[in-house]
């Protein structure tokens, strides 16, 4: 029954995290039944705990300029930075404002009132969840069960908010004449050849860690003549492609400065009478 409310969030956890979720919600579908009424509690924090941890860990928390671990409080079952973390991971707070707009502060502010407080009232010791009445701890349990997996869709929901701002701002900065030297240095066009035409199609942010900034450009491109010799000569030949480059910097910026790895897609063949792919 209460599986159900983490369905739409399962793809953000791996195998284990599932196995001890369903472990600890099955605790609540039998609350009444002896032991289950103690254990539920720190059964489900611990899921929290793992995801979240997971998600954020320690070592690269303590890589953040902006983490101050010493501010964090010890009896809290959730901090907001570490969750904030899970969203933004290695961006600085100033390129999220000033060049993503969007605001770190409110998204801190939204996840403590919505979420984080609520859940850290839920931080039972075993004895102490013992103490409290059945019907009180059914509803709490619940309520916490329902937070998290909003929680967890809130994380998912705001990351996809920044990607798809560093996707816009990536693909406004990528000319066609950068993204055609990017192409080059590549190194894997047919010999022999230039490029008369390059279309970018799609940015988007494929990982993002404290360690690297992974990201994908698709496009459409046409070599000259000596590229496609074999097809008719009143034809134009476009190829689509796929980049994906990696951004080590605590700044991630629209520039490439290493080679990225290309990939072919396909092609396909556009004659004098066919109308071209728009650019």
């Amino acid at each position: 029954m209460y599986e159900e409310q983490f369905d739409h969030v399962l793809h953000l956890l791996n195998y284990n995290e599932k196995v001890k979720l369903t472990f600890a919600l099955r605790k609540l579908d039998h609350f009444e039944e002896g032991e289950h009424i103690y254990n539920f509690a720190p059964s489900f924090q611990e899921v929290i705990i793992m995801i979240l941890n997971r998600m954020a860990p320690d070592n690269d928390l303590d890589l953040c300029n902006w983490y101050d671990r010493e501010r964090e409080s010890d009896d809290r079952l959730i901090h907001t930075s570490r969750t904030l973390y899970a969203i933004k991971n290695k961006l600085l707070d100033e390129f999220i404002v000033n060049e993503l707009n969007l605001d770190r502060s409110k998204v801190g502010e939204e996840l403590e009132q919505r979420f984080i407080r609520s859940l850290n009232d839920f931080n039972y010791t075993q004895e102490e969840y013992a103490k409290v009445p059945i019907a009180q701890a059914q509803q709490e349990s619940r309520q916490a069960v329902c937070l998290f997996a909003d929680l967890l869709a809130y994380i998912e929901h705001t990351r996809q908010q920044l990607f798809e701002a560093y996707e816009y701002q990536l693909a406004q900065n990528i000319l066609p004449a950068r993204l055609a030297d990017i192409l080059r240095s590549t190194r894997k066009l047919p010999p022999q050849s230039s490029l008369q035409a390059v279309v970018l199609e799609r940015v988007r942010v494929t990982s993002l860690t404290i360690h690297e900034l992974t990201f994908t450009i698709t496009g459409r491109l046409t070599f000259d003549r000596h590229a496609a010799q074999a097809e008719d000569s009143a034809g134009v030949t476009w190829y689509k492609f796929r980049l994906t480059t990696h951004d080590s910097s605590d700044y991630p910026d629209t520039d490439v400065t290493n080679i990225p790895r290309l990939e072919w897609l396909g092609r396909k063949v556009h004659t004098a009478h066919d109308e071209l792919p728009k650019q």
